[in-house]
């Protein structure tokens, strides 16, 4: 009798450890799927999140840059110069019986008519004067007046190269005409001699013929 209560207490406390064994497995199971599950959940929200800050750095960086250069083109674009210009004027008129009495200033016209009257007025004018600074175009007209200064550097020196050789050249002319104007000289010198020998001949022929018929 012991015996068959022994084991069927032995058989009882083998299935109950069956049962809670296999309960322990199916919740180990059960907490893995969800731990896993959890962990994908945590790793797509940690690469969301950080997509998000890459996408939100752009666009702060880009807004940045956009707010730096519309900054900086406002500061560059224009610089105001206020002047302020106050005029005071302080008098009265006098009154005389019977006699009406009246001023005008700055396009108010103050009457007395038989009473004393004191006046005070000023007017400010202000007067604002904008100097337009644009680097870019300045940056522009300054290399569009290097190139311009560049050509005609290159146009003067052209032109002495020039004019260095029109004056060889008139040098040359100058030269050969003077020596063209001297063989001339020298040619016409020659003839001249030979005309004056051959008059001086013919004279003395002339003289000698005359002295034989004499």
């Amino acid at each position: 009798m012991k015996t068959n209560v022994t084991l069927s207490l032995s058989k009882c406390l083998l299935t109950l450890s069956l049962i809670l064994l296999s309960s322990c497995r199916t919740v180990k199971k059960e907490w893995i799927k969800e731990t896993f599950a959890e962990k994908s959940e945590l790793t797509q929200f940690v690469q969301q999140t950080q997509k998000t800050q890459e996408t939100l750095k752009t666009e702060i960086s880009e807004t940045l840059r956009e707010e730096l250069r519309e900054t900086l083109r406002e500061e560059t674009s224009k610089t105001s110069e206020s002047e302020t210009e106050t005029t005071n004027v302080t008098g009265s008129i006098e009154a005389e019986e019977g006699k009406e009495k009246s001023v005008t200033i700055g396009g108010t016209t103050i009457t007395s008519n038989g009473a004393n009257v004191s006046f005070s007025t000023s007017n400010t004018k202000t007067s604002t004067k904008e100097f337009e600074s644009q680097l870019q175009e300045l940056t522009q007209q300054l290399q569009s007046e290097r190139s311009l200064t560049q050509s005609l550097q290159t146009e003067v020196n052209s032109l002495k190269s020039e004019n260095v050789f029109i004056k060889s050249e008139i040098e040359r002319l100058r030269t050969s005409q003077s020596k063209q104007t001297t063989k001339r000289n020298f040619t016409l010198t020659t003839w001249l001699i030979i005309i004056g020998f051959v008059v001086l001949a013919l004279l003395a022929y002339k003289f000698r013929r005359k002295l034989k018929f004499i």
